[in-house]
């Protein structure tokens, strides 16, 4: 008899939830313990479009499978730890021909077999509603999910939530996470969650609702994960009180705060992500953090150059660092300044160098950079403007953070930027031909060069990789072509 039909069924439905629908269901031809394992399996997952090719939708072979699945569930008195569901609008093209009822059958179905999901035991929810352009049909999250004192994990996307005449028992509730649900009617999001004092994850992204609520008695919270939200100051004033086991802090595109000046102060925090990529009406003008036990900082600005003020009394960490740059000496210097509060860290920096006027590089002004240098691992610059004057900027620019490697890509996608003069300059650098007009004295010492090239479109994933020598006739040849240059330089620091 083979090992295989020897493992318990506790094993076997451990090792199938490891595997997607498909494979899963694969392994009941193993053997008889596999097939039954598999139809007694206590994790539901609906998402199988493909058979969604069979309308009207109540009589496609999903319902038919998902209603005669949950039926044997029922009559066996079988219970269940999760369940998921997710419809998707990818087939949008046979929703225009659908009736306004048959939407209306899809949202029946859901609701109720995510009751039906409640009936039988499910600790963990996961409804997804992956709709683009939106449906006629909204699918409200039934009152049997709201009122569920045994739901551990929740994860709800694209549905709608109203709990203002239901009460929210979400007692033993751990992980929680709502994307672009709408919240109506008087439902406080944050006193919903006020609700749930064992949370450990919470994530919530593109959601409506107010924020005047101070959460409170959260001490449990790990994991915080706010993306294009409206938060407030009141939630990042003093976090250790608030969320005094919190690990992890995410904030993406959140508005509601000071955005002039933005401080955060965690004792137990070891991991920070702050992303906004937009241009903000008053731009963020400086950091105030204080992380004693910070293990990894996301500082993610592309469009600005903040200030920062940062204390940390962690021994190894890192920091990955992407912020807008002008290649002129104030912003050289305010960038310096910038790594100065994040030299203890190993640092991954990204600059991106914007379309603007070039000024007159004045190296006197950014000698200073050159003293006391901050050693980082990875530097990566993206250039939007091809300018000869880049040359010297970028020479203080290496010898200021002594980068260990090198990823330069540079843009020539608009009628400023075609001309390649940077490109081929610093081919002519690599190439070592000799003449001292063309000299990067930092990358004298190279370790290893490669160069690629994307032609004609810039944003293309597909490329060439070519010599410095190659690349520099392709150049000489290509006219006014759109494309993107692409070099990896490995450095050796004396």
């Amino acid at each position: 008899m083979e090992a295989t039909q020897l493992l318990p069924e506790e094993m076997i439905q451990h090792i199938q939830s490891f595997l997607d629908e498909k494979e899963a269901a694969r392994t009941s031809i193993l053997s008889r313990s596999w097939y039954d394992a598999w139809l007694t399996r206590p994790n539901l997952d609906f998402s199988d479009f493909t058979q969604w090719k069979c309308l009207p939708f109540l009589e496609s072979a999903f319902v038919k499978s998902g209603r005669k699945t949950l039926q044997r569930y029922e009559e066996l008195n079988l219970k269940i730890q999760s369940f998921k569901l997710s419809l998707d609008d990818s087939l949008e093209w046979k929703f225009d021909d659908w009736k306004y009822g048959e939407l209306e059958d899809t949202i029946s179905v859901a609701i109720e077999w995510t009751k039906k999901a409640i009936n039988l035991g499910a600790t963990h929810l996961k409804i997804e509603f992956l709709r683009e352009g939106g449906w006629d049909v909204e699918f409200l999250l039934p009152r049997e999910v709201l009122e569920s004192e045994f739901l551990v994990g929740l994860s709800f996307y694209g549905g709608t939530i109203d709990a203002q005449d239901h009460k929210v028992s979400w007692s033993r509730l751990k992980s929680l996470c709502l994307d672009r649900v709408c919240i109506q009617g008087n439902t406080n999001i944050w006193g919903m969650i006020s609700m749930c004092p064992l949370i450990e994850e919470l994530v919530l992204s593109e959601c409506n609702g107010t924020c005047d609520h101070n959460l409170t008695g959260l001490e449990y919270l790990k994991v915080l994960r706010l993306m294009r939200v409206k938060i407030g100051e009141w939630l990042l004033r003093d976090l250790s009180s608030k969320f005094p086991r919190l690990k992890k802090l995410t904030l993406e595109h959140c508005t509601g705060y000071d955005e002039e000046e933005i401080q955060i102060c965690s004792n137990s925090l070891e991991f920070m992500s702050f992303l906004h990529e937009g241009r903000m009406k008053t731009m963020v003008l400086r950091f105030i953090f204080d992380f004693p036990r910070i293990k990894k900082l996301k500082l993610l600005t592309p469009n600005i150059l903040p200030s920062l003020s940062f204390k940390t009394a962690s021994p190894e960490w890192e920091s990955h660092i992407s912020m807008a740059c002008k290649l002129e000496s104030s912003s050289l210097m305010a960038a310096r300044e910038f790594l100065q509060e994040l030299s203890p860290s190993k640092i991954h920096l990204i600059l991106y160098i914007p379309h603007c006027f070039v000024e007159m590089y004045d190296p006197a002004r950014a000698i200073i950079s050159l003293r006391n240098p901050h050693t980082v691992e990875e530097l990566t610059i993206y250039m939007f403007q091809d300018s000869s004057i880049y040359s010297m900027a970028l020479e203080d620019l290496f010898w200021s953070c002594r980068p260990n490697s090198i990823v330069l890509y540079i843009w020539s996608y608009d009628m400023y930027a075609r001309s390649n003069s940077f490109a081929k300059f610093l081919c002519y650098v690599l190439i070592e031909d000799g003449n001292e007009n063309r000299n990067i004295s930092a990358l004298y010492d190279l370790e290893e060069v490669n160069v690629e090239f994307f032609e004609d479109d810039p944003y293309a994933e597909s490329s060439r990789s070519l010599s410095c020598k190659t690349l520099l006739d392709a150049l000489a040849y290509s006219g006014d072509c759109r494309s993107r240059i692409k070099f990896c330089l490995q450095l050796r620091w004396g």
